[in-house]
């Protein structure tokens, strides 16, 4: 199917375009000049200053050009990171008890908020799959995995098995599950299903 030709959105690049056939213009008029001199003096100082005057302008859209592309790739990056982690299974937190997390970890291909330290989060807003984690050499070893919202971290009976399976400072993860598209079943069924993949020390009871 063909797209129609969107003038609004590619003005940058024809206002680019114009200056850059103004430029090329002036370069043909500035040689024919010079050409057709023959030796008078006016005509080849005008023609120096057609060619100079070409080349300037030439160099001003040159690095406008450059500089406009350059910032616009790097919005449609900064745009493209932020999009990834704010779309599908892993919303910004709502909560100001989560801080901001500064990456995301994959955990047997479901995308976690985190890891955040255990001692900066204690309520869990609302409904989520969530995974404590000990940090190893390398990576992180997944030691509870469950499923919830409106509790506090610390009132967990669980709490003295990720003590005792990590002897570092531990962390939490978080996969936030939208109410339109998760139930208690879907998100039971993810946790189910990465507990068998992943066999943590600390199971659900």
């Amino acid at each position: 199917m063909t797209q129609s030709f969107d003038i609004i959105s590619n003005l940058p690049a024809i206002v680019f375009a114009f200056f850059f056939l103004i430029s090329f213009i002036l370069f043909l008029w500035a040689g024919i000049t010079l050409l057709r001199a023959k030796g008078r003096l006016e005509k080849l100082e005008k023609g120096r200053k057609l060619l100079l005057r070409a080349f300037i302008l030439f160099f001003i859209v040159l690095s406008i050009t450059l500089v406009f592309y350059l910032v616009n790739y790097l919005l449609q990056r900064w745009y493209t990171s932020e999009a990834r982690i704010e779309r599908g299974e892993f919303p910004a937190s709502p909560s100001v008890d989560f801080p901001s997390a500064p990456d995301f970890i994959n955990i047997e291909g479901y995308y976690f908020r985190g890891p955040y330290p255990l001692s900066d989060v204690d309520f869990i807003p609302r409904k989520c799959v969530y995974a404590v984690l000990c940090p190893g050499d390398e990576n992180y070893d997944t030691i509870y995995l469950g499923a919830g919202g409106g509790m506090k971290i610390s009132e967990l009976g669980e709490r003295n098995c990720w003590f005792e399976n990590c002897s570092r400072e531990l962390y939490f993860a978080v996969l936030w599950t939208p109410m339109e598209s998760y139930g208690v079943m879907e998100n039971k069924n993810i946790r189910d299903n990465l507990e068998k993949k992943i066999d943590p020390p600390c199971l659900l009871e």
